[in-house]
């Protein structure tokens, strides 16, 4: 008896049987891929050329195949191009003219349908996901709208259009002490320098996070701070910290685990317990006991005239679930005041969470706010580390080696102050052990 796929392909009720029991389980699908028939070149160059136009698994019932079968076999065989698309300078130089609007990968791929990670891919190494003729459509007409030509966008970058990436990976390192006498300094300027409210640098920026995040604490409000590694959003919240420590109306709330992957809604609730009771009530067993032993002890800190907010740091390490549940915090309330506040930290990964559809109600009810790098600030950034451990700024650095750093961190994402550190490090190290009297550009490029 011919099987269905493509009218060629024999299949006897055995066969069909097998199919139908391994189908019952995903381990055992697995199983029979790994240890059942090999797959032909004619299934793969069907695969390839029907993914996309229906589903994967219409293909796999087709072909005779296991949905797992078929899903493991396309990534395994699926055609990757490592080129960048041409793409991907026409997003960059319109960043660039003033005269277009400014468009990110975000955007474009939320004007694409797809999720911004997809999109990366499509630009950067030509790999289009399931639809990929819908999402060049898309493209198209939204460039269009702005005035933009198509033509030739989707080729791949060959020779010298492909772009050397200037992303670099910074090794953290410490000033030598031979560094340190070089230069007159009796301390590391750039590490574990901060020992107190004074020896933290602010920008216009880092003040108004600051004051987002009191605002948020005093008066309830769900926030969330993402920004890249090092660019001081710990730094910010031990700030705050320290200030409702000097006012004493507020008890703040932390998630103490170091595996925030692990941490779930009853986490939270633990903590809440714990931090608002100073350890004083132990936590209920049965989960609707606990959560009543939550809301009580909210409505007590409410009544004492206090107020109370939750502050998840690296918040993009946590679940799915256990963001989606922050909602349910957020709604304790008497009346139309609510209990809570909640401050979420995080970098980047988090915002790309954000956009996910299954924890909508959360991020609706949450607003983000982003830090960027100290761009515009690099100079002053440096003279006021320096000037805090007793340095004199104007005899290590020359005013053409601070445009070196910032030439070197022109990347926004990097021009944070944790890469700010390690690049004025590594140059005063280099300058010192070639027993240059200052910091010069030439020795900026060097490191």
């Amino acid at each position: 008896m011919k099987s269905s796929w493509e009218g060629d392909q024999y299949k006897d009720a055995n066969d069909r049987k097998r199919e139908k029991f391994l189908s019952k389980n995903d381990e055992t699908r697995r199983f029979a891929t790994k240890h059942g028939r090999r797959w032909t070149q004619k299934e793969d160059d069907y695969l390839i050329a029907h993914y996309g136009t229906a589903s994967l698994k219409d293909i796999a019932r087709k072909m005779g195949r296991s949905y797992c079968s078929a899903r493991e076999r396309y990534h395994k065989i699926r055609p990757r191009e490592e080129q960048p698309i041409k793409l991907k300078p026409l997003l960059e130089s319109m960043r660039e003219d003033h005269r277009v609007a400014k468009v990110s990968y975000r955007q474009m791929a939320k004007v694409a349908g797809i999720s911004p990670a997809s999109f990366s891919n499509i630009v950067n190494h030509g790999a289009f996901p399931k639809g990929a003729a819908q999402v060049r459509e898309k493209v198209e007409a939204f460039l269009e709208t702005l005035g933009i030509p198509t033509e030739g966008i989707w080729d791949p970058m060959v020779g010298d259009e492909i772009p050397e990436d200037d992303e670099t990976i910074w090794e953290g390192e410490m000033l030598y002490p031979e560094t340190k006498k070089h230069f007159h300094l009796f301390r590391d300027p750039f590490n574990q320098e901060m020992n107190d409210e004074d020896d933290v640098f602010q920008t216009a920026q880092h003040r108004y996070i600051q004051e987002a995040i009191l605002d948020a604490a005093h008066y309830r409000r769900f926030i969330a701070i993402v920004g890249e590694v090092g660019s001081g959003k710990t730094t910010v919240l031990k700030t705050v910290e320290a200030i409702l420590a000097k006012e004493k109306e507020v008890h703040v709330v932390k998630i103490a685990s170091y595996e925030k992957e692990k941490c779930s809604a009853v986490s939270i609730t633990e903590a809440l317990i714990d931090d608002l009771t100073y350890g004083n009530e132990r936590p209920r067993r049965t989960r609707e006991a606990r959560d009543r032993q939550a809301k009580r002890i909210l409505g007590e800190v409410h009544q004492q005239g206090k107020k109370a907010v939750l502050i998840m740091d690296e918040a993009h390490a946590f679940k799915h679930q256990t963001l989606r549940s922050l909602k349910r915090f957020y709604e304790n309330e008497i009346g139309f005041v609510k209990l809570l506040g909640i401050v979420l930290l995080g970098q980047p990964e988090l915002k790309d969470k954000f956009e996910e559809w299954s924890i909508r109600e959360m991020t609706r009810r949450c607003t983000m706010l982003e830090m960027d790098g100290l761009n515009g600030h690099i100079g002053e950034y440096i003279k006021f580390k320096i000037d805090r451990a007793g340095g004199d700024f104007d005899r290590i650095f020359t005013k053409d080696a601070i445009e070196a750093i910032r030439a070197r961190l022109r990347p926004v994402g990097q021009a944070h102050p944790l890469t700010i550190n390690i690049v004025a490090t590594k140059s005063m190290n280099v300058a010192a052990l070639a027993g240059e009297e200052i910091v010069t550009p030439e020795i900026v490029h060097e490191v």
